[in-house]
């Protein structure tokens, strides 16, 4: 990427970072702020709306308690008409009696549709009921004859004008269907007067007739107790009723027969109402403790929680032979539903939270009597329904201003991005020009200079003055460079190109410099004008590397090789070698040098050590390492030393034995844990590969060394010669 991009990149990164991060901060702090509000808004709503179901509960309880105390009131009222007629036997105001026939053929005055009454088609469809609120109907229990009944049937003559005033106090308030009384004798009156009940009807085998003896027999004596009959499907119109009955006495004082009231469970429920805002998706329930065997009959468990009836189904028709069929009331939680039924059992008010139908409801429940009671179920949702919205307006207004900060962000960036193209110019056109000569340099061109006029004053000026002053210095050094690379290939050409070719000895030797030129040296020197063949090996270090070392190693060379002809023994040869180098004033450079003459025929060895290790001399028939020593001075230390040749009075020279020169570079490399490769590690090699030629023996020794340094780089000459006896 260019420098402009980059600075351009800069400049954006610095103008948009604070207003990026302040725009996402902001962000998130109102959508944290939503969510508090949110939050306390749930829980406030959710407290009123507990607050308001427990008042109405509480409030719908007391008025179920009034109507069901004013529908004993009034059963009262029934009770005492009923017990009047009977002791007088006929009633002196005797009106006309009307039978189910009389219904059925539209005999009857005041016979019409009534809005309260639901007739059942045969196809199932509901309509309106023919009923007359003039009159009651009179049915006779099946295979009894008129005649022996007509006293019954006198006495009850005159109960309209009671049913009437009944009905008129409670039909206001929707809490009668249908009034009447059941003797023992099976004879029936019912109001409104009607038709349609059913062939095989028998009012003392209704759970209304039985509940009302069962109560008298328990209390005997007294009047008898209203007993109240869980809701039951009206044999007529097919509709869920509660009916309060009461035995009605005989002039004898004891139980002549039961008459009751009907109560529609629309009226019960319909008072209650769940508020607008509450009321959606909300239900009312009328739920009752009954026993097990009511799902499952012959159960031994305990008694349950059983819903009778719901807003959904309380005008919906059922058969007159079946009470209701209702359903187990069922929450997720057993622990709530234990709570509940114990409530409804001990007609306690009470309101939970908890998981019904599936969804979390809110359940306000008071009690209607009868082990009953009407329950109001809001889910949860409904009432967060405003949180939830309110939520939305929040997420909404976050997401315009949001928009907004990008709108201004976009605008800032633009902004940002003409001043940087306009701007950056100033900086990056210099730039482009000091890159443009740098690259004229690195083609070749080293008269380029950099021209920036305008700039003399500042950091690019003067970085072009100092790239202009570095291109002299650069010159200077491609031509020390150069020298430097000749140098190397002069030295280079004084070593050996190839070992010499004879038969007794296999030769090899190698030198590898640290830097382009070194002070490492070694030689081959075959004298043919010898009475037996004679091998020279010369071996030398001169102390440090470099340009200085590459003169002292190159003098020594030139005066080894012009003194070395001459028939004056070795150690006259290097005397003359060293006094030659200290009258050429080489200062604070020596040279360490080992010399050694071999002849072939027989084998015997002459040498000379100016300082240098010795030589090492393996057997492998007896694996056993000689070393061949010295004890003469370096070379260009002292002038006037005389020098002291050695031979190998004491060394059985055999065929497979290999001699080894080298310098300190090699057994004084390190690692990168700061060990030295050593001489153990020189013999092992050497051992190792003892039975290959020479030139493989000097390969590994090489190779060993630059695998112990690793990643440590070379810091000395390393020079090896190998001669290996055939």
């Amino acid at each position: 990427m260019k420098l402009r991009g980059k600075l351009l990149i800069l400049l954006l990164a610095m103008a948009l970072t604070p207003l990026v991060v302040g725009t996402i901060g902001d962000h998130i702090a109102i959508r944290l702020l939503g969510r508090e509000l949110a939050a306390e808004a749930r829980q406030d709503l959710l407290k009123s709306a507990r607050l308001r179901l427990r008042e109405q509960i509480g409030d719908y309880a007391q008025q179920v308690d009034v109507e069901s105390r004013l529908v004993e009131a009034l059963l009262s009222v029934q009770v005492q008409a009923v017990e009047r007629r009977l002791a007088a036997g006929r009633t002196a105001n005797r009106r006309p009696v009307y039978y189910e026939a009389d219904f059925q053929a539209g005999r009857v005055p005041g016979l019409a549709l009534s809005p309260h009454h639901v007739d059942i088609s045969p196809d199932g469809t509901l309509g309106p009921l023919p009923v007359s609120y003039e009159e009651q109907v009179i049915r006779l229990p099946p295979g009894v004859d008129r005649q022996a009944l007509t006293g019954e049937v006198a006495a009850l003559s005159d109960m309209t004008r009671v049913y009437q005033h009944v009905f008129r106090v409670m039909r206001s308030k929707g809490l009668v269907l249908w009034q009447y009384t059941a003797l023992a004798s099976g004879l029936f009156s019912s109001f409104p007067g009607e038709g349609g009940l059913p062939d095989d009807y028998d009012p003392r085998e209704r759970d209304w007739y039985r509940a009302a003896m069962a109560a008298a027999e328990d209390a005997p004596g007294e009047d008898g107790p209203t007993a109240w009959v869980s809701p039951v499907v009206d044999a007529t119109t097919g509709q869920l009723t509660l009916t309060a009955s009461r035995v009605v006495y005989g002039p004898d004082g004891r139980p002549a027969g039961v008459t009751a009231i009907d109560v529609p469970l629309t009226g019960v429920v319909s008072s209650t109402r769940l508020p607008a805002d509450l009321g959606q998706n909300g239900r009312v329930l009328l739920v009752a403790v009954a026993p097990d065997e009511i799902a499952r009959p012959g159960s031994q468990e305990p008694d349950r929680l059983y819903v009778f009836a719901d807003e959904k189904t309380l005008n919906q028709a059922g058969d007159w032979r079946e009470s209701s069929q209702p359903y187990e009331f069922r929450l997720e939680d057993p622990a709530q539903l234990r709570t509940m039924t114990q409530d409804v059992a001990n007609e306690r008010s009470n309101l939970l939270l908890g998981v019904f139908d599936g969804k979390e409801t809110i359940l306000a429940y008071g009690p209607i009597g009868n082990d009953a009671a009407v329950v109001l179920a809001t889910p949860r949702a409904t009432i967060t329904r405003q949180v939830e919205r309110m939520e939305a307006t929040v997420w909404e207004r976050t997401w315009m201003m949001l928009l907004m900060s990008t709108v201004v962000v976009g605008l800032v960036g633009i902004g940002v991005v003409l001043v940087a193209l306009i701007g950056a110019r100033t900086v990056t056109e210099p730039v482009e020009r000091l890159a443009a000569t740098a690259r004229r340099i690195a083609g070749g061109d080293l008269n380029a200079r950099a021209e920036i006029a305008r700039h003399k004053s500042d950091e690019i000026g003067a970085l072009a003055k100092a790239f202009n002053d570095m291109v002299p210095q650069l010159q200077d050094r491609l031509a020390m460079r150069e020298s430097l690379n000749l140098a190397k290939e002069v030295q280079q050409a004084l070593l050996p190109a190839q070992p010499p070719q004879l038969d007794a000895f296999d030769i090899a030797g190698a030198s590898d410099y640290c830097d382009e030129t070194g002070g490492d040296y070694f030689d081959f020197i075959v004298f043919e004008d010898r009475e037996q063949p004679t091998l020279g090996v010369v071996i030398g270090d001169v102390v440090g590397h470099g340009v200085a070392s590459a003169l002292l190693m190159a003098t020594a060379r030139a005066l080894l090789r012009s003194r070395a002809t001459q028939r004056c023994g070795l150690a006259a040869v290097l005397t003359q070698v060293n006094d030659d180098l200290c009258a050429s004033q080489f200062q604070a450079r020596f040279m360490t040098m080992f010399y050694i003459e071999l002849t072939s025929d027989p084998i015997h060895a002459r040498w000379l050590s100016a300082g240098h290790d010795p030589a090492l001399v393996y057997d492998p028939a007896s694996d056993r390492f000689d070393e061949l020593f010295g004890q003469d001075i370096p070379l260009s230390i002292q002038t006037g030393w005389t020098f002291n040749e050695r031979q190998d009075h004491l060394i059985p020279w055999a065929s497979g034995q290999v001699i080894f020169l080298g310098t300190d570079g090699i057994w004084e490399a390190f690692n990168a844990e700061g060990e030295m490769f050593g001489k153990d590690r020189l013999k092992d090699v050497i051992r190792a590969h003892a039975g290959d030629g020479a030139e493989q023996i000097n390969q590994a020794v090489h190779a060993a060394v630059a695998a112990f340094r690793g990643e440590c780089g070379q810091k000395d000459d390393i020079t090896s010669v190998v001669i290996k006896i055939r």
